[in-house]
């Protein structure tokens, strides 16, 4: 019974990792984004993320406590929204299915932090370090020589986005970078042209994602 229990939380973790790294993959946004967003954050029928806060990193003056918090994005051009297809937000629902079904919810809502749609186990805000070191570390024991951090399925979105002929300003005003300075009239539009451009672009690269999945 008890090897099931852990096969089952292997099997559930080693999701979770995955999972996360390709909503990076597929949105292009931060590390420290990702598990900043709030649930009212997730635009379903637009079509997108709004991405407006980050997880800022504190100086810790006592072991138990927490080195992030929520704070403000990278700078002000990093407060956008970013195009996101069905699976993306398919990706999320089979996270809070996770979370939902191991208290990590309700563990959430009872340290205040029920809004935030990524937690982790005690309910409290992810520290992005550990994570990255766990993703480092499980890749490592399953014989990747390849080191993988959170930052680079951003990379891999921009080159991913060239290739299927996406175009390059719409690609730099998904990941929150100026152009001209004409950036703000995008924002001011509830469903931004950009979005509404690239995500064919990104249902493309998603199904090459997935016929790279089939073949691993």
């Amino acid at each position: 019974m008890h090897r099931c229990v852990s096969l089952a939380f292997a099997c559930e973790y080693r999701l979770r990792l995955w999972v996360v790294v390709k909503i990076l993959l597929l949105t292009g946004i931060r590390g420290q984004e990702i598990f900043a967003l709030e649930k009212s954050d997730l635009l379903l029928d637009k079509g997108m993320l709004h991405i407006h806060q980050a997880l800022e990193e504190v100086e810790k003056k006592h072991r138990t406590d927490r080195r992030f918090r929520l704070g403000d994005t990278k700078n002000e051009e990093s407060e956008r929204y970013a195009p996101a297809i069905q699976e993306v937000f398919a990706c999320f629902k089979e996270l809070e299915e996770i979370q939902v079904e191991n208290g990590w919810r309700d563990n959430a809502y009872k340290k205040g932090n029920g809004s935030l749609v990524i937690i982790d186990r005690n309910g409290e805000i992810v520290d992005k370090r550990a994570f990255n070191r766990n993703l480092g570390l499980y890749l490592e024991r399953r014989g990747f020589e390849k080191k993988l951090t959170l930052h680079m399925p951003r990379h891999c979105y921009t080159t991913y986005l060239k290739l299927f002929g996406a175009d390059l300003e719409n690609v730099e005003f998904s990941l929150g970078h100026t152009i001209d300075g004409v950036r703000g009239e995008y924002l001011a539009d509830l469903t931004p042209d950009y979005v509404k451009l690239l995500l064919p672009k990104i249902t493309e690269m998603a199904e090459q994602v997935r016929k790279e999945e089939e073949a691993v």
